[in-house]
């Protein structure tokens, strides 16, 4: 079998007492290739290193990506730093380029692990022990239906971070859709949009086309009518039903 779990050593000095000592710092860990690791990220100690002169448990700054063959999403990310759940377009090629380096490093394409930027997700550090053994994507869909039932102080960071992600990908999909809405050239594909398309019709929805015609007014002002036009659409269809108001746009 491949070797998939990787360290650098790295020579590191104690806050507390100055000693300078060389540390394994895990980078790359798989579930199933080392289970020692595995119980240092259940209990929280995976980035932990103790000073060899006084005893001091010490955190270390590095990327580390584990690797979870058996669950989704398999590669989860631990970065660097404290990041926002929404990261700007910088940091967001910055952590890529770490995990590239990571996986030219310790040649992980030979090793089977795919470079796969859309099948890898960002943990925060705290998060890790709990989020480690958990169906995320089944999470996920339960934190969505309100579903998730937390009971200690992690488990209730761990739903809240839930809640962002889904709250995250719930916009990337309404700007998709606010986009093809604003592009259909006809009654018939602006009907079966929104048929397809229930999304369309939230109160948040709603929300989120007055936000973008608040920009549209101090950037793009000649796209506000057509804006303000799909807007009202939308509020007649949650009204009055899709059938009265497109019976009705047929019969102008």
């Amino acid at each position: 079998m491949s070797q998939k779990s990787f360290a650098r050593l790295r020579r590191l000095s104690c806050e507390r007492c100055g000693t300078h000592s060389t540390h394994e710092v895990w980078e790359v860990v798989d579930a199933v290739d080392r289970p020692d690791l595995v119980k240092r990220i259940i209990t929280g100690r995976i980035r932990l290193v103790n000073c060899p002169g006084c005893g001091t448990d010490a955190s270390v700054s590095a990327l580390l990506m584990v690797l979870r063959p058996q669950r989704w999403p398999r590669p989860m990310v631990i970065p660097v730093h404290r990041i926002p759940v929404v990261m700007g377009q910088e940091a967001y090629s910055l952590l890529l380029a770490g995990l590239q380096a990571l996986f030219n490093h310790y040649g992980l394409r030979d090793a089977g692990v795919p470079f796969d930027p859309d099948n890898l997700l960002i943990v925060p550090l705290k998060l890790l022990p709990l989020a480690f053994d958990r169906d995320i994507g089944a999470d996920l869909e339960a934190e969505s239906r309100n579903g998730l039932r937390p009971l200690t102080p992690l488990e209730h960071h761990y739903a809240e971070w839930l809640g962002e992600l889904n709250t995250q990908a719930w916009r990337t999909h309404a700007i998709a859709l606010l986009s093809a809405l604003f592009e259909c050239e006809s009654t018939d594909a602006l009907r079966r949009l929104i048929e397809e398309n229930s999304q369309l019709l939230e109160e948040r929805m709603d929300d989120l086309v007055s936000s973008v015609m608040e920009v549209l007014r101090e950037e793009r002002p000649e796209l506000l009518p057509l804006v303000a036009n799909r807007r009202l659409l939308l509020r007649q269809v949650r009204r009055y039903g899709i059938e009265r108001v497109f019976r009705t746009e047929a019969e102008r």
